[in-house]
């Protein structure tokens, strides 16, 4: 199933580890920060799945044991990381009155990927892992823009949600969540 397959989509977005520096100082506009490499210090997931009159399944994870790194340049505005990360994830499926909870730990090894972004009139990052391969038995997944705060020159923090339906095997399936990952400059 497609629900499956997000989790590691969703994974690739947040595999960094990370450094910090003393001096921050005030925060430029994003244009002007998002140039250069960047480790993550926390990445988070949630999405809930549902099949209605089927299933529902609330899924959770977090992020840890980061590796890897992204860079972002300017001029032509491309980027590319090589990211790895270990997920602590919980699945809680209700199917019918029946309530099945599932913790478990997914290890994503790290994978070289690369890409263009820029930054729309809405000051979100578009382009960054969109339409980045999951899986050789899937499509591409697509993630749209992404909500960019600068916390200062050193720290961003890049939020998703998505909204997506679609049919399978005769089912209509609907996924709707959010992801959060810290980014801090290396």
């Amino acid at each position: 199933m497609k629900l499956f397959y997000l989790i590691p989509l969703a994974a690739l977005l947040f595999l960094f580890s990370a450094c910090s520096s003393d001096d921050d100082g005030p925060a430029l506009p994003l244009e002007e920060v998002l140039p250069g490499t960047w480790e993550a210090v926390e990445a988070e997931i949630e999405f809930e799945s549902d099949v209605p009159g089927l299933f529902n399944t609330i899924t959770v994870g977090e992020g840890r044991n980061f590796e890897g790194e992204v860079t972002f340049t300017e001029d032509p505005n491309e980027w590319e990381s090589n990211l790895g990360s270990t997920f602590d994830m919980t699945v809680v499926t209700t199917f019918g009155n029946e309530t099945d909870t599932e913790t478990f730990v997914e290890v994503f090894e790290q994978v070289e990927v690369s890409g263009t972004w820029e930054i729309n009139e809405d000051g979100q990052l578009v382009g960054f892992f969109q339409e980045v391969p999951t899986d050789e038995d899937i499509e591409v997944a697509d993630f749209d823009a992404y909500d960019v705060q600068v916390v200062n020159n050193n720290r961003i923090i890049l939020t998703n949600e998505f909204n997506e339906s679609f049919s399978e095997g005769g089912f209509n399936f609907t996924i709707v969540g959010s992801s959060r990952a810290v980014y801090d400059r290396k």
